[in-house]
């Protein structure tokens, strides 16, 4: 089962709970910069405080299913991760948290 890592046990992850994993429903492309700043504090917010991301990019926002419902996760965007991703549509992940 592939993983995808998280440096920090985000809020959003008690989706993935009770068994720490989560299908990969979606890879989408986007610009940090036309993402809503609600969606951002979503995302980014962890026990400690936030993740801080650029200004701007290319970024893939994908979207996972877990047991408790869906939860997003925002990768930098690269060609390999890009066909890493969505060659993994459909699979379950385990979701590793440190």
């Amino acid at each position: 089962m592939p993983s995808i890592k998280f440096s920090h046990a985000y809020p959003k992850l008690r989706a993935a709970e009770p068994t720490k994993t989560g299908t990969l429903l979606d890879v989408l492309n986007v610009r940090l910069e036309d993402l809503s700043p609600a969606f951002l504090e979503y995302d980014t917010t962890h026990q400690d405080g936030r993740y801080d991301l650029p200004k701007k990019g290319e970024y893939m926002l994908l979207l996972f299913a877990g047991p408790g419902g869906i939860f997003p996760t925002l990768r930098r965007r690269t060609p390999e991760k890009e066909r890493y991703y969505r060659s993994c549509v459909g699979e379950a992940f385990e979701v590793a948290l440190p």
